[in-house]
């Protein structure tokens, strides 16, 4: 397991503001969105661990990987797993940024300030969406390195038939103590805003870019997370 410092993005509040409002200008959420970017900077510690498994087998419905100490584990990937054929190896990795801002959207919400919360949580979800960002930046240079491309991002809980539960056997592989992200004995990701991916790279993909699946995934009609909220370079 490597231990992947992030650095802190530069969100901008606009896109974040929109991308909750579903593409509506909301005036007053832009400025609170504004009003509550520096505090949540200062809360966030954007990190993440990965490991790169050899990619063993692929069939129906399942993945067979083997970690680089020579452990074997069996995913079940579900009817998707043929996105995962073309596949060498495979990054696995878990996101995360830290528990400080979820402990103090949790103080809002006692002092009854259930808006600040709420605009709070918003931005911990923006600055763990591009964490995984990053996650998908080291997936395309470690291809890159090896003259392969790299398929899309999946999640078991967001690719169509990848139960969540599945989670619980990738963290297990992955997690090591002491480290920044843990797994509880429910199988749940702490600190909470924290993520788990498993991205395929081998001569048989054509991309260089790690793709998304929105198209494919479960939570597509709730979710605004997808969108990119750091300002260009």
């Amino acid at each position: 397991m490597t231990l992947l410092e992030i650095p802190k993005p530069d969100i901008d509040p606009e896109r974040l503001a929109l991308a909750i409002n579903r593409g509506r200008l909301s005036e007053t959420l832009r400025e609170s969105v504004q009003e509550s970017l520096p505090r949540a900077r200062e809360l966030v510690a954007p990190q993440a661990v990965y490991e790169l498994w050899e990619v063993v087998e692929t069939g129906p419905n399942l993945l067979r990987v083997k970690t680089s100490d020579g452990r074997s584990a069996t995913l079940t990937v579900g009817p998707h797993a043929d996105l995962l054929s073309p596949a060498r190896m495979a990054l696995a990795a878990a996101a995360t940024i830290g528990q400080a801002l979820d402990d103090a959207v949790k103080r809002l919400n006692q002092e009854n300030d259930l808006y600040g919360a709420y605009v709070l949580g918003c931005l911990g979800v923006a600055f763990l969406a591009e964490a995984g960002r990053a996650v998908d930046h080291l997936a395309e240079q470690e291809a890159l390195r090896r003259g392969w491309g790299v398929g899309p991002r999946l999640a078991p809980g967001s690719l169509p038939g990848w139960d969540l539960r599945d989670q619980k056997v990738l963290a297990q592989l992955l997690l090591r103590d002491p480290g920044p992200i843990s797994l509880n004995q429910d199988g749940v990701l702490i600190p909470f805003k924290s993520v788990t991916s498993l991205i395929g790279m081998g001569f048989g993909y054509t991309s260089g870019r790690v793709e998304r699946i929105c198209h494919m995934c479960s939570k597509r009609d709730d979710c605004w997370s997808n969108e990119k909220f750091a300002k260009d370079d």
